[in-house]
């Protein structure tokens, strides 16, 4: 009431880098049918009043369908949070707004101007995607055309390593750890084309730099496969 709005936090999280006390931020202030305004302030228990000038307008439009085979997916829970364009974990707590796809898979999301990442997750598999705001045309999320890299870890003498961690990380999807199975297999699905790094310690205890990292270039619908050998002590 009366458009006052106050936020106290002991914990608060940022999309750039963590903040302290004294510290000078940029607030961000919307609301259905204004444009977005932002104005400068600083974490203080004690600081200032900020007064922030709404006009009217409209929010940039992330619209998009999430699509498998021609065909749009509907009934598909999706969120969108914002983030920094270096990489992001699965987790949405940052969460600003989430919905469901349409029966012809649509969604639509209004949001201020920047970086931002969808998250859905489909037959238990979670898939993202960054985008940058506003968009140059509305998305088309085609799941059938997602790469995969497959890897099968294993010691000098062919015996596979079970339940060892292996990490994948991308400026342009979420940063992810799974464990091999007692195959010694694993397998990071739903990714997009782009530039990804495997990561992985030798050890299952990892600590410091890891022993294996090895760049792969993924194209639409690609399916890499690692071997990757654990030398002997």
């Amino acid at each position: 009431p009366g458009g006052e709005l106050r936020l106290v936090s002991e914990q608060m999280m940022f999309r750039d880098r963590m903040a302290y006390e004294g510290d000078p931020v940029l607030l961000t202030v919307w609301a259905a049918g204004y444009a977005s305004a932002t104005v400068e302030g600083s974490l203080d228990r004690s600081g200032p009043d900020l007064e922030v000038e709404l006009e009217r307008g409209d929010l940039p439009l992330a619209e998009g369908t999430l699509v498998r085979g021609g065909k749009g997916l509907p009934g598909v829970s999706i969120s969108i949070t914002p983030e920094t364009s270096d990489g992001w974990g699965e987790d949405d707590f940052r969460l600003l707004d989430a919905s469901k796809t349409d029966a012809q898979g649509r969604f639509a999301f209004r949001l201020p101007a920047g970086f931002y990442v969808l998250r859905w997750t489909l037959d238990g598999m979670p898939g993202t995607r960054g985008i940058e705001l506003p968009l140059a045309s509305p998305l088309v999320i085609d799941l059938s055309r997602l790469a995969t890299v497959r890897l099968h870890l294993r010691d000098t003498n062919g015996v596979p390593s079970t339940d060892h961690p292996v990490s994948l990380t991308s400026r342009i999807s979420s940063s992810r750890t799974l464990r091999t199975d007692e195959r010694g297999d694993t397998a990071f699905e739903g990714l997009s084309a782009g530039t990804y790094e495997v990561h992985l310690f030798f050890s299952k205890a990892p600590y410091g730099v890891p022993d294996f990292d090895q760049t792969v270039e993924l194209s639409d619908g690609q399916v890499e496969t690692l071997e990757i050998v654990i030398p002997a002590d």
